[in-house]
């Protein structure tokens, strides 16, 4: 029962001792830098219509559907060709975190 008892206790004290080693141990390794994964260029998508309303911050298409679709423009926004209500244009646009993001408008070719 004694030589029993201190198997046990041995085997306690060891698990302790790996345990409470244990964290310190993972913890010491240092990350490798320049191992992250590379970030993946976000996927465009086009989107075909006519201008509804238009102003330095805002775009809203109409699509052939009929349906219309709101897009927030920042100034990095490129924007090419004839952009008024009424014009057709072609938005390139991209999603970040559940946000429309526009990287170019493109318009009727100016003087057509």
């Amino acid at each position: 029962m004694k030589k029993t008892m201190m198997s046990v206790f041995t085997g306690v004290v060891f698990a302790i001792v790996t345990t409470s080693a244990m964290p310190g141990f993972a913890q010491s390794a240092k990350p490798v830098e320049g191992n992250a994964p590379a970030r993946t260029a976000p996927v465009s998508t086009t989107l075909k219509g006519t201008i509804k309303t238009i102003n330095d911050t805002s775009i809203v298409v109409t699509t052939p559907e009929k349906k219309d679709a709101s897009f927030q423009l920042t100034s990095s926004v490129k924007r090419t060709g004839t952009l008024a209500t009424g014009s057709q244009v072609v938005v390139t646009y991209y999603f970040d975190n559940g946000q429309h993001v526009v990287t170019a408008l493109t318009g009727a070719a100016k003087g057509k």
